[in-house]
């Protein structure tokens, strides 16, 4: 934005594919934000004597469409580690104009195009972080380009359709609500955040919730880090801000997995691990998604993360947790329609944390979640499960964390127990073999963390 502002004129276009929004794991509450954002970006456009334009169609028709009406163009956008559709359609849009010397991408958070490699990518990382922040665009009081057959912002507005446009539940999108965000976590809500982000409960205020900003791009990672940075030695909460300060880096870690090797999206990263779970099971998974296991815990975390649009990482963790190890699913069946309902859905991130609760990896060590355990210790008075699940607020938390309802409430659709064994066993056994562990080793070279080395 920056640099293609610079020019005596300038066009800024957003690209709206209705395929892209209706695919792997891509969803309306996403594109609710997204509007958000966009609406921010136009009253700023406008500031500074710009629209922002809409077309609608995909990368392919607009780079015909740049053609045909700006031959001469320069274009200026955005590296961005995105699902198969996307990015396959960003492969063609880059090379029509590669070789004309007309296209500039930049990178994105910290993530690392060109010749990286694992040993040394952490100081690289810190690299970026540092760099300077550029300031906003300027742009002339030059006349202002109003192509006919784009809709501005306003006139695509109305022209949008949502069905659950009246959810005022899910966060709201822009920048300045990204830096509201930032402000009043450093300021204040940052306190025991160490603690408290594992606790649905208590989540909801103490975690940052800038996920969708970082996601949607209404605030940068190098602005959230050199934040970070400016507060490390005055802050009241040194601690929680440590904590903090290494989930950043965590979030650049997991999206160059995607990065690096884009099959993720499909196939497990140790290859061996796609024979483990091959048969689906569509009642499982509707019961699961819908938040009608029978385990109250886990049902409340699927009610509320319905609602909200989105939940703690934990809880994130024990949900794909449940899918995977107790109800045997294949995490290509279950990523997308979890993927679903988050409205900070960043492939790069979840598609591999997803694949890290089902233990297909081969790098990382599994780890079956008790969904009874869980309930107690974040909830133990299952007070928050209550207020999630309204038919269950006269039943004593014992049997609630031990989920015995008897016909008070859903049937179990597993065994906890039995299941979880099975999966132990069957995750064991395979993990056993010389050729598991040789191609492991393969695994961590290509996408291991090297933190500690850095």
């Amino acid at each position: 934005m920056y640099h293609g502002c610079k020019a005596d004129k300038s066009l800024v276009i957003y690209t709206y594919d209705k395929s892209y929004w209706r695919d792997n794991g891509k969803s309306e509450r996403q594109f609710q934000f997204c509007l958000d954002c966009l609406k921010d970006l136009h009253e700023k456009l406008n500031k500074l004597n710009r629209d922002l334009f809409i077309f609608e169609g995909d990368l392919n028709e607009l780079a015909l469409w740049i053609d045909k009406n700006f031959p001469q163009s320069k274009i200026f956008m955005n590296q961005s580690t995105d699902i198969h559709y996307h990015r396959s359609l960003r492969a063609k849009f880059i090379s029509k104009f590669k070789d004309s010397g007309r296209l500039k991408e930049f990178e994105d958070f910290g993530i690392q195009t060109k010749n990286h490699n694992r040993d040394d990518w952490s100081s690289n990382w810190h690299r970026i972080m540092n760099q300077k922040i550029l300031p906003s665009p300027e742009i002339s009081s030059s006349e202002r380009i109003k192509p006919l057959n784009l809709l501005n912002f306003k006139a695509f507005k109305k022209k949008v359709f949502l069905k659950n446009s009246k959810n005022n539940n899910f966060q709201l999108g822009g920048e300045d609500e990204a830096k509201k965000l930032l402000s009043s976590f450093f300021q204040k809500r940052m306190d025991g955040y160490s603690l408290k982000m594992s606790s649905p409960v208590e989540a909801e205020y103490s975690c940052s919730r800038l996920s969708p900003h970082i996601s949607f791009g209404t605030i940068s990672m190098r602005t959230i880090f050199q934040e970070v940075q400016k507060n490390l030695n005055k802050s009241l909460f040194r601690k929680d801000l440590y904590s903090f300060k290494k989930r950043l880096h965590w979030h650049c870690h997991f999206i160059q997995k995607l990065e690096t090797e884009p099959e993720l999206e499909f196939k497990s990263m140790h290859p061996m691990c796609d024979s483990l779970r091959e048969a689906e099971n569509d009642e499982l998974v509707e019961k699961w998604i819908a938040g009608e296991t029978g385990f109250p815990f886990l049902d409340a975390c699927m009610v509320f993360l319905k609602e909200k649009g989105w939940i703690n990482f934990r809880m994130r963790a024990m949900i794909m947790s449940f899918a995977s190890y107790n109800l045997w699913q294949p995490w290509q069946k279950t990523s997308p329609r979890l993927a679903e309902l988050f409205v900070d859905y960043e492939p790069g991130i979840h598609i591999c944390q997803v694949q890290m609760q089902s233990g297909v990896t081969g790098i990382n060590l599994p780890r079956i979640y008790s969904v009874l355990k869980q309930s107690s210790d974040q909830d133990p008075s299952a007070m928050w499960i209550k207020s999630q699940i309204n038919s269950l607020k006269d039943i004593e938390p014992k049997n609630i964390h031990e989920a015995e309802l008897n016909e008070i409430y859903h049937e179990k659709i597993v065994d906890l127990k039995a299941s979880a064994k099975k999966a132990r066993e069957t995750i064991w056994s395979a993990r056993k073999g010389s050729d598991f562990k040789k191609i492991a080793k393969d695994v961590y070279l290509k996408h291991g963390s090297r933190l500690k080395r850095a």
